[in-house]
């Protein structure tokens, strides 16, 4: 399609807002993966909903907006050869470099294997497609084409971008306040609520999840103390900055170095517990799955006697990896941890016995 000015799309669009898109499959796996994981809020447990959500969170930012795209890459060159003087032949090089820019990334999937289903556009989107400020009209003939090339983009990216793209309203609002310095209210999708004065947004050491960072404000007059805790971005149901209290509740110097000395010991998604000396038995099959699960693993510090594993981690970390072992991972110390996987083993042996 030839460059020119036209904008928005004009695709007589229904008075209901149905779009026809047709995904490759495994875009739709993707897809309703990430309806499952990140639709915790009732809202978004519709693909409308859930669609809507990741088109105004990431159009900006995706190549396939050409327009946009192809703007950022002219603008970043012109920047770079400001002091050179092209006379006439300038404007030429730069629509050039633009248009050989625009052929190399617009290339939206025009394959029409794998399925299609309707979904509605919201107001918000369906004034943006079909406003001024929206040129992919050039680039693309109809807005299902660059809805195509927009999510199959998306569902290729991995799971932690994605978690970011989908929560870039909670992710905003975090990077406020902690600029403004304010406290935030969050809700859990357990329903349990808590403040918190946030220092990052991390990730875990293989950087799959997203996770809020920071000390907890405990109720007025409760007695209890501030904790360093981690909070999973995919967990939260609902976040707001307490902009009254702006510049308040900045972290101090030795609290984000505390943060810091934390994380380095225990990473991001295991701040709350104590650390703990952890002794654990693996057999040759233990140490096999030991040594081939890279997710979440703790790091031992030593091994004793050839099969004895030394951990110092707290004692979450070592029930969330180590509980699907197993009879071929015996926890020797500390006690109540032993006797904790014992109550679970004893449990899970009762139920399947109610069932013979």
């Amino acid at each position: 399609m030839a460059l020119g000015e036209v904008m928005g799309f004009d695709d007589g669009i229904n008075r209901e807002q149905r779009q026809y898109i047709n995904l490759n499959n495994a875009a739709w796996d993707v897809i309703e993966s990430d309806m499952l994981n990140f639709g915790g809020m009732e809202k978004d447990r519709n693909l409308s909903g859930f669609l809507n959500i990741i088109f105004s969170n990431f159009y900006r930012q995706a190549a396939a907006s050409v327009s946009i795209e192809a703007q950022s890459a002219l603008e970043k060159f012109t920047a770079a050869i400001q002091d050179i003087e092209l006379g006439s032949v300038r404007h030429k090089t730069l629509d050039a470099i633009k248009a050989a820019y625009v052929e190399h990334i617009c290339k939206p999937s025009q394959e029409r294997k794998g399925k299609g289903d309707n979904f509605r556009v919201n107001d918000k989107n369906i004034d943006y497609l079909t406003g001024a400020s929206c040129r992919e009209n050039q680039y693309y003939d109809r807005i299902g084409d660059y809805l195509k090339a927009l999510y199959e983009e998306y569902a290729s990216l991995p799971y932690i971008k994605r978690e970011q793209i989908y929560y870039g309203d909670f992710l905003k609002e975090i990077t406020e306040a902690i600029k403004e310095g304010c406290r935030l209210d969050l809700t859990l999708q357990s329903g349990r609520s808590m403040q918190i004065r946030p220092y990052k947004v991390l990730s875990n050491s293989l950087s799959t999840y997203n996770y809020l960072v920071g000390y907890t404000v405990p109720p007025f007059d409760s007695g209890e103390e501030a904790k360093i805790a981690s909070f999973r971005i995919s967990r939260l149901k609902a976040v707001a900055a307490q902009a009254q209290r702006a510049g308040r509740d900045k972290l101090t110097k030795d609290e984000r170095a505390e943060i810091n000395r934390q994380i380095s010991q225990k990473e991001a998604p295991y701040l709350v517990g104590k650390m703990n000396e952890i002794h654990i038995r693996l057999t040759p099959a233990g140490v096999k799955e030991y040594n081939s699960r890279i997710h979440q693993r703790p790091q031992y510090k030593e091994i004793r006697d050839g099969n004895v594993y030394i951990f110092e981690c707290t004692q979450s970390q070592i029930e969330h990896f180590f509980l699907s072992f197993g009879k071929d991972a015996e926890v020797l110390l500390p006690a109540p941890l032993r006797h904790s996987f014992a109550d679970k083993y004893r449990q899970a042996l009762l139920n399947y016995r109610e069932t013979e």
